[in-house]
């Protein structure tokens, strides 16, 4: 009996001594991520020149209307026009230069608004363009409004397409 109560004693040590080591190297770990949170806590105003962030509420986007013969308006994002147009069709041209925010056109006539195929930002050197026909049967007042992001919705004029606003 005395020979298996060594045995017992030894292996409880043994488990008392692992459970021991266990709980410290869970402590230190427990200490590590407490200053390694607190030390990214207290450098969060840090900066870089590697990571710029910018806003995105600026935007370069051209918009030209034209008949075919001549251009009739040109339009930026701080230039919004209203104008009344007579039957026929016009070719609309949307630019947006590299490294700009995305955009698009919101065009409104009659309490209808309609939302052209948007440019997304690029790093094309040339630009990108986006172009579509507006067709009228009738002389109508039409508010161009160039905007600068991505519409959430479908656009009611692909780049290629045709907007009848009869």
């Amino acid at each position: 009996m005395e020979k298996l109560n060594k045995t017992n004693d030894k292996l409880t040590e043994k488990a008392f001594s692992r459970l021991l080591w266990t709980s410290i190297l869970g402590v230190l770990a427990c200490i590590v991520c407490l200053c390694s949170g607190t030390f990214a806590w207290f450098n969060a105003n840090s900066s870089s020149a590697d990571n710029e962030i910018k806003s995105a509420d600026v935007t370069d986007i051209k918009v030209t209307l034209s008949d075919g013969t001549t251009t009739l308006a040109e339009l930026d994002i701080d230039n919004p026009r209203t104008l009344t147009l007579g039957p026929g069709t016009y070719t609309v041209t949307l630019f947006l230069p590299n490294d700009s925010a995305s955009g698009y056109l919101l065009m409104s006539t009659g309490g209808t608004k309609y939302h052209s195929d948007c440019i997304v930002r690029h790093s094309v050197a040339e630009g990108k363009t986006v172009s579509f026909t507006l067709s009228l049967t009738e002389t109508r007042t039409v508010t161009f409004t160039p905007r600068w992001g991505i519409y959430s919705g479908d656009p009611d004029v692909a780049d290629g397409g045709v907007l009848n606003l009869n």
